[in-house]
């Protein structure tokens, strides 16, 4: 197997469990699972080997790409940037697409949810979403 035929499995497999229907449950939104995850299947990973000034902007701009191609009724950011963030995080953790994309260097600029409110969007939900670097800060007391 060529070796981006083998990075495209292991992405195709990554978007496959990040994206189930527990992850967009109650969301009543018919075909969301399987858009989204042809969406991350085809997705190209390199647009996030970024310097981390850019990570923000990269991933809004994907976020926006994820909205467009979800079914007209599931076409919102927050459910959007949850899947993505679940599916970045799942290929992170996946060491193969971590080294050939880059991602080891962004772990602080991930977004992780941090409470269970996860369909708002962080300009109208301020704290629902944070990096890596913001959830390790964070304290019980904080």
């Amino acid at each position: 197997m060529h070796p981006d035929d083998l990075l495209r499995a292991i992405q195709s497999r990554a978007a496959r469990i990040a994206v189930g229907a527990s992850t967009v449950r109650g969301r009543g939104h018919t075909g969301t699972v399987r858009e989204a995850r042809h969406h991350f299947s085809k997705m190209d990973l390199r647009v996030f080997g970024v310097a981390s000034s850019r990570f923000r902007a990269v991933l809004d701009r994907e976020t926006l790409r994820l909205q467009s191609a979800l079914p007209i009724a599931a076409r919102r950011w927050g459910i959007a940037r949850k899947l993505l963030n679940i599916f970045l995080r799942d290929c992170f953790y996946t060491g193969q697409l971590s080294e050939a994309y880059r991602l080891a260097t962004l772990e602080t600029e991930f977004e992780i949810p941090t409470r269970f409110n996860h369909g708002k969007s962080p300009e109208t939900d301020h704290g629902a979403w944070c990096s890596t670097a913001m959830a390790r800060r964070k304290t019980p007391n904080s």
